[in-house]
């Protein structure tokens, strides 16, 4: 019976020291990211306001849809178009919080085949 609980105190022990390591490796990830992720989506509609500024309502590759609002000025990926989302998570776990910081896509016209 005793060598039960010295292996079950031996298994315990590795498994957080694992579970340790593995924190301190996510850790410096994120520290270097600096709350930052990337998400991979498409542009679903694009809405113009009488004011001129325009929002691009964008559903991510996990189905999550997110607005992007961009100035009467400013040049927005048409719609369907492909787009890569920069986003920043606050500082949280939760995606509720999350906002996105920019979005990246290429003019159709300076696409090479």
């Amino acid at each position: 019976m005793r060598l039960i609980h010295i292996i079950a105190t031996v298994i315990a022990s590795i498994s957080m020291l694992v579970n340790c390591m593995t924190a301190n490796a996510a850790e410096s990830v994120k520290t270097r990211l600096q709350n930052r992720y990337v998400l991979a989506g498409h542009v679903e509609e694009i809405e113009v306001f009488r004011n001129g500024i325009k929002t691009i309502h964008v559903v991510d590759e996990n189905g999550e849809e997110w607005l992007y609002s961009y100035a009467s000025m400013e040049e927005t990926p048409a719609d369907s178009q492909k787009v890569t989302l920069i986003m920043n998570n606050n500082g949280t776990e939760t995606i509720y919080d999350d906002t996105i910081e920019d979005v990246l896509w290429a003019r159709p016209d300076e696409v090479s085949d």
